[in-house]
């Protein structure tokens, strides 16, 4: 079983063990599969990571700004909530380079509001996702 698990799996679980809880970790969604799960968070964060590049300089940031130790404690959380370590880290293999992870996270913003070339309306979303306390807002702050 543990064969399975990648070095780099066993380095962000190591990494998670010394990081403290944080409300940016992402929750799975009742009945999803490892895939769903690990395809959701990365779409979560590929949103909030969006929109704080291009509002960063408008008064929003990400929260967290270590992205890798963001996606450890995900992954931490993903396994608390019942998913192995080899589920996991086969989810993510498989999502790696997923050009339609990255075309879902747009096309979510698009359907939030945002639309492109148009920094205002994005960050338009990110304060509504702020305010609403949804997955994606709670990645961001007001800085």
């Amino acid at each position: 079983m543990f064969k399975k698990i990648t070095l780099p799996m066993l380095a962000m679980l190591a990494l998670a063990a010394c990081d403290a809880p944080s409300q940016t970790s992402l929750r799975a969604a009742p009945g999803s599969t490892a895939q769903g799960a690990v395809n959701a968070v990365l779409i979560t964060r590929a949103e909030a990571l969006f929109i704080a590049a291009v509002c960063n300089k408008r008064g929003i940031a990400l929260r967290d700004t270590n992205y890798r130790a963001a996606l450890t404690r995900d992954v931490r959380s993903l396994n608390q909530q019942g998913f192995t370590l080899p589920e996991l880290d086969k989810a993510a293999k498989r999502a790696t380079g997923n050009q339609q992870l990255a075309k879902a996270a747009v096309a979510r913003l698009k359907a939030k509001g945002a639309r492109r070339n148009d920094p205002a309306s994005i960050c338009a979303v990110g304060r509504r996702e702020m305010a609403a306390g949804t997955a994606v807002g709670r990645l961001l702050k007001k800085n």
